[in-house]
């Protein structure tokens, strides 16, 4: 067990450094958005559109890019725990159209079609919503790029086992994750579950002997 939170807290740390790259890169254009969209109402809504297409596109080539520059130091980090084979290197839009988010790549979400998808979500939203929203796409794209990773590294692993951490969250797991605790599967969608189930989700599926 040690050996498996050796590795859920390296990878852990790996991927809060990946985020706050990203969230560095957006930052600037997601307050110049708010600031712009402070004084329109809900109904202004092409006014709102023009303020908030920058923080659309922004989101989207920060997220490619950083995982495409980052993507080396995940796939290591999962071999040099377990045995494996490297995730093979995607370039920023394979990232994009590989990671789903509510069935809709990335890049399908941020696409834009006046509005995108993604940005329709956030049209008439308050700026706190609109916060919450850009920083859970970041950690869906960090934390969703390290799971296809391990996935592929781990392809031919004879077991896997689920891993919950319930003294790493202040309310402990969650509902979904908590009844997989230490259950065991050849493959990792015989869970039951997407994983990550949720964004920083502590839980972890790591290699096990049969």
């Amino acid at each position: 067990m040690q050996h498996a939170d050796n590795y859920l807290d390296q990878k852990e740390a790996l991927l809060d450094s990946i985020e706050a790259d990203i969230t560095s890169l957006v930052q600037p254009v997601l307050e110049a958005a708010l600031e712009k969209i402070v004084d329109l109402d809900e109904d202004q809504t092409a006014e709102r559109e023009a303020a908030l297409t920058p923080l659309n596109d922004t989101l989207q080539s920060a997220i490619g890019e950083q995982l495409f520059m980052r993507q080396r130091e995940i796939a290591e980090l999962t071999v040099q725990f377990y045995p494996g084979i490297p995730n093979r290197m995607l370039t920023p839009m394979e990232w994009m159209d590989t990671i789903a988010m509510r069935g809709f790549t990335l890049n399908q979400w941020f696409t834009r079609k006046s509005p995108s998808r993604w940005m329709r979500d956030i049209l008439k939203a308050t700026p706190a919503d609109i916060r919450h929203t850009v920083k859970t796409a970041i950690q869906h794209a960090v934390w969703s790029s390290a799971a296809m990773a391990e996935e592929f590294s781990w392809e031919s692993t004879s077991l896997l086992m689920w891993i919950t951490r319930p003294e790493l969250s202040a309310t402990g797991t969650c509902s979904e994750c908590s009844p997989l605790n230490g259950r065991k599967e050849k493959r990792r969608k015989d869970f039951g579950v997407p994983y990550p189930v949720h964004p920083r989700c502590k839980c972890g599926i790591v290699p096990v002997a049969s």
